[in-house]
């Protein structure tokens, strides 16, 4: 220790380095199932990571069987889907009996236009009425000469007269056969067609029956078939609620996990942490500077000591020894050389 130590300033006080940043926590969020972890990497880099944790057995084995539910949902769809209820709706059969129907009708048709040739019959009447006419009139003109040459009129007048009216009698009779003939030629046509007509109406009402009963059946098979894509639909709404509620499920569990504050709370600690080091840190050094400027000050504020007031007059008396500007100057070198000590 020196004479003069009492006269030196305050040393420069020791500022303590910056603390280091704290490492974040590990946090567990046990309300969402989740955690915030530090991991090192293969490379070497410390990340951070947020994941899941084990589920309980209960939480288990219902996320499983959602998502078995879930499988057998899409399953049930994928085969509704594929299933198409109007294949079993046969058109062909349908169809093939229109058709046949439509042919049996036309063939029908064309034959009801073909008339028989009725000119035989006709003539055939005709030879027959004339045979009729000419033996009643050979008969009736044995008669009339018989009863002339009875009566001895067989040259008279009246003779003559009686076979002309007997002749024209013939005549007329042979003309009434003819159009009788022709009428009796359209009664037959007309019976004719009027017999077909009835076996045409009888053979188209057949076949009206069985286009019927081929249309009930149609009908039948799309009635069904209507039945069996309202079933599909329903059956189809009700799996795709049933998707949705193992969605719904496995949903939620996602839902739980996203809600997770583990990294909020994570770095809010941390925040904390490292706020509450710097402010401690801060204030340290705030009473560090503050306790040395005080001494500083006060170090300022007094006045010249002991040792101090002895060299100034030690300068001054080697001066005045020395004599001249030489001896103030050895005096003040030698002042500075006693003042150096400690």
């Amino acid at each position: 220790m020196s004479l003069f130590d009492d006269d030196d300033p305050p040393q420069t006080p020791y500022i303590p380095p910056v603390p280091q940043p704290q490492e974040i926590l590990d946090v567990i969020d046990e309300v969402t199932g989740t955690q915030t972890i530090t991991v090192t990497g293969s490379d070497g880099k410390k990340r951070r990571m947020i994941q899941k944790l084990p589920r309980t057995q209960e939480e288990e084995a219902l996320y499983n069987e959602a998502g078995q539910l879930m499988e057998r949902a899409i399953g049930e769809m994928k085969r509704l889907y594929d299933y198409d209820p109007s294949q079993l709706v046969h058109y062909a059969p349908f169809v093939d009996v229109l058709n046949a129907l439509n042919n049996e009708r036309s063939e029908d048709m064309a034959e009801l236009t073909k008339f028989p040739d009725f000119n035989g019959y006709v003539q055939d009447f005709k030879d027959m009425q004339k045979s009729i006419i000419d033996e009643e009139y050979k008969r009736e003109s044995n008669r009339l000469e018989e009863s002339l040459a009875h009566k001895g009129l067989s040259d008279s007048t009246t003779g003559r007269e009686e076979r002309n009216l007997l002749t024209h009698h013939a005549a007329t009779a042979r003309q009434r056969a003819g159009v009788e003939a022709q009428s009796y030629g359209e009664q037959l046509k007309g019976a004719d067609l009027a017999n077909r007509t009835n076996a045409f109406n009888l053979t188209e009402a057949t076949r009206q029956g069985r286009l019927s009963a081929a249309a009930t059946e149609y009908d039948l098979q799309k009635d069904y078939a209507t039945q069996l894509e309202s079933q599909r639909d329903k059956a189809l709404t009700h799996q795709s609620h049933l998707y949705s509620v193992a969605a719904g499920i496995r949903g939620a569990d996602t839902n739980k996990a996203m809600a997770t504050m583990a990294p909020n709370m994570a770095l809010a600690e941390f925040g904390a942490t490292n706020n509450n080091a710097l402010n401690y840190y801060n204030a340290d050094v705030n009473r560090i500077t503050q306790q040395y400027g005080m001494e500083l000050g006060a170090h300022k504020a007094k006045g010249p000591g002991f040792g101090q007031n002895l060299l100034h007059l030690g300068g001054m008396g080697i001066g005045a020894f020395l004599g001249g500007p030489m001896g103030m100057m050895a005096g003040g070198m030698a002042g500075k050389a006693l003042g150096g000590q400690k």
